[in-house]
C-alpha cells in the first residue's frame, strides 16, 4: 500500500522541527533537509497548520511545532495530510451489473476494518518516535 507522499513528507518535517528545536525553520530550510521545492512544503505545512499542529507566520522565518513530538501522534499527522480514507470505493459501479451492484457492498466492511487497524496502529506512535528511529540510523553510519 502506498500513501500519498505528502504524509513522508509532513512526518519528515515534523521530526526535522522535533530534532532541531533550537533552529529557526523556514520553508526553503525544510525544502532543503527534504530535497522539494519549498511550495510544496508550504502546502504541506498549511495543512499541518490547519490541524494545530505548527504555526506558520506568513513572510516571517519562524515555522514552530505547537505541540512537542512526543504529543503529536502519527495519526494526527495522518488525518491532517489524508482527511479523507486511505480507501476509495468506486462511487459508480454499473447498477445492472450483479458484480457491480453488490461490490461495494461486499468490500465495505473489509476496508473499514482495515482502516481501523491502520488508524489504531497510527495511534500508538508519536514523531518523537521517528525522530529517535532517525537519530539512531545516524549513530549507525558514524
Amino acid at each position: 500500500m502506498k500513501f500519498n507522499q505528502q504524509y513522508g513528507v509532513a512526518l519528515h518535517i515534523l521530526s526535522y522541527m522535533d530534532l532541531n528545536k533550537d533552529k529557526e525553520h523556514t520553508s526553503i530550510s525544510l525544502s532543503e533537509s527534504v530535497n522539494t521545492n519549498p511550495v510544496v512544503i508550504r502546502r504541506i505545512l498549511s495543512k499541518l497548520a490547519k490541524a494545530g499542529l505548527v504555526l506558520t507566520k506568513r513572510g516571517v522565518s519562524g515555522i514552530t511545532l505547537l505541540k512537542e513530538g512526543n504529543e503529536i501522534t502519527l495519526l494526527e499527522v495522518y488525518c491532517a495530510i489524508e482527511p479523507n480514507s486511505v480507501f476509495n470505493l468506486h462511487p459508480n459501479p454499473n447498477r445492472f451489473c450483479p458484480i457491480g451492484a453488490k461490490m461495494n457492498d461486499a468490500i465495505d466492511e473489509v476496508l473499514v476494518n482495515a482502516t481501523n487497524s491502520l488508524e489504531q496502529s497510527l495511534k500508538q506512535y508519536y514523531v518523537s518516535d521517528i525522530s529517535k528511529k532517525v537519530t539512531e540510523k545516524i549513530k549507525e553510519e558514524n
